[in-house]
């Protein structure tokens, strides 16, 4: 009697799952009832609005501006330590320069006079 329960009680156990399986996927495949809708459609214009385009934009280039300006790179003062070096050279090259030809210059007419 015991086992014959036992037997009963399994078969009850195993159909129950079957049935639920089934149930299960057959609600997967079920179509989903609509939503309610809480509000109002939006209608559809011939007209495109670009404002809110044009704002985005805006904002865009100022975002930019002020990224340039944050993350800027700042000249190094090494740098330009040396290139001021280097322009004081130059002027002294070309000074030097053209001191030489002043004295070449003022030579000349003194050899062709003797």
């Amino acid at each position: 009697a015991v086992l014959n329960y036992a037997m009963e009680r399994l078969r009850f156990v195993t159909l129950l799952s079957v049935l639920l399986s089934l149930l299960a996927s057959a609600a997967a495949f079920a179509p989903v009832a609509r939503q309610l809708v809480t509000h109002a459609p939006v209608e559809w214009s011939p007209v495109v609005m670009m404002g809110c385009r044009r704002n985005a934009k805006k904002e865009k280039r100022k975002r930019n501006s002020d990224n340039m300006r944050r993350f800027r790179k700042h000249g190094n003062q090494k740098n330009s330590a040396l290139q001021a070096k280097r322009e004081t050279r130059k002027e002294e090259e070309v000074e030097f320069m053209s001191s030489l030809f002043h004295f070449a210059m003022d030579e000349e007419p003194q050899e062709q006079k003797k």
